[in-house]
This record gives structure tokens, sequence and C-alpha cells, in this order.
């Protein structure tokens, strides 16, 4: 309880942090605008008919957005835990520390979707009635949480693939300080193709937007509260130690 008191002091000392912490609330804000409006079931009609998606079995279309960036992703999470001990040289700048907190933000960013999706009763929009399916489209927040069935197979909330590119930014927040245009590319990068893959899965009938959204922003709230974690952890210590506090 003593960590997450210290929330409030932290984020007064904390500039970048408090930026931070006001990005992730108007993030969630209009995700839930985007909730409220219903705005899903509008997208999936630009690819989805009554008949179906016309997407959903096109193998080469399956394999070059879904399993082949799924397998890539792990030998990029591989690649970066290695810059721990031979770092290339837009890494050498950032301690080892920092990039073991990024692996493992990364890490905690896929287990989490992963295990949503695992106990996710939502099904995906090819399931749906109104796009050939047999399930009825339920608000899959308040199906996860009241444990609704739709009729349909579920898990299918978030969105797995575009956690193969959406799960890295969470360790955006422990590259920035030492190397802040690699963390910008970073960024940018990995947003960019978590988008992409979603965007791929939506026109397969796979995902919904909100979905692809959610995502996005639950492996970016996982950095960020490690990375507040972190930070704490050394605040603490700077006390203990008498040192003074630092502003970040």
């Amino acid at each position: 309880m003593c960590v997450f008191a210290s929330l409030p002091a932290l984020l007064m000392r904390s500039p970048s942090l408090y930026r931070d912490f006001a990005c992730t609330l108007g993030a969630l804000l209009v995700l839930l605008v985007w909730e409220w409006a219903g705005q899903d079931m509008a997208m999936a009609a630009w690819f989805g008919t009554p008949a179906g998606f016309a997407m959903h079995n096109t193998v080469w279309f399956d394999a070059a957005f879904h399993r082949w960036p799924h397998d890539a992703a792990w030998l990029l999470l591989f690649a970066f835990a290695a810059q721990m001990r031979w770092p290339m040289k837009a890494f050498q700048q950032i301690p080892a520390a920092n990039i073991a907190w990024g692996v493992g933000a990364t890490l905690w960013a896929l287990l989490l979707i992963q295990l949503m999706k695992h106990y996710s009763p939502t099904s995906c929009p090819w399931d749906l009635r109104e796009f050939g399916g047999s399930a009825q489209h339920l608000p899959h927040w308040r199906a996860l949480l009241l444990r609704w069935q739709d009729g349909g197979g579920g898990h299918c909330f978030p969105a797995g693939s575009a956690s193969s590119g959406f799960a890295f930014i969470a360790a955006y927040p422990f590259l920035r300080g030492h190397a802040p245009r690699l963390a910008r590319q970073w960024l940018v990068g990995f947003g960019l193709a978590g988008l992409l893959l979603g965007l791929a899965q939506q026109m397969r009938g796979a995902h919904f937007m909100s979905h692809t959204l959610w995502t996005a922003w639950l492996c970016w709230t996982c950095g960020m509260v490690l990375f507040w974690l972190r930070q704490t952890l050394i605040q603490r210590s700077r006390v203990l130690a008498g040192t003074p506090l630092a502003r970040t």
C-alpha cells in the first residue's frame, strides 16, 4: 500500500510521469467514447456482409498478418534481450537494467493479453449473426466481467495478433531517458506495426477495432505501471540512503 500511496508525490516530482499519466487517462477516455458511440459494428461493416468476411479464409493473408508476425515477435524479443549482453550501437547508451525492465514489461504485456483472451467469452465478428454466424453482439468488458456467453466461440478479446507489435511499446519508458530518439522510433514503429496487424485482423473479421485499441492501451499501461513502480523503488532507496530526491 505504501508503494501505491506514493504515486501522487512521485507525479509531483516527475513532469514526465505526470504527462504519461495524463496521456494514459486521455487515451482511456477516447476508448470509452469509441465504445459508447458503438463504432465497432459500423467499422466491421466496411469489410463484412451478412455472407461473412471475404478475407476470412485467405491463407496467405492469415500467414502474413497473423502467424508470421507472431513468430517474428518472439525473435525480436530475444534480440532485444540480447542487447543486455551484446548491445548494438543504438542500445549502447542504455543501461542493461533498463533493457531488462523493458523486456520484462514486454513479456508482461504479452502475458496479460493472452490471459485475457483465454478467459474472455467475447466472440469474433465473424461469429456474429450480422456477419453470417450465430452469436449475438455483447459489450466485451461486460461479458468478460460477468461471464456472459454470446453463443459463439469466445476467446477474441483483446487482439492477440496486434499485441505482436503493441507489446513492445511497454518498453518505451525504459528507453527514452537514455536514448530518446531510439525510444521515439521504437514507439512509432511498434505502434504502427500493432495497428497494421489489428487492421488486417479486422479485415478478416477476427477482431473489432476496439479490440485493437484496447490492446494498445493495455500494453502501454503495462509499461507505465512498471516504470512507475521502478521509479518509486528508486526514490524510496534514495530516501533510505539520505540522497536528495531527483526530478525525472
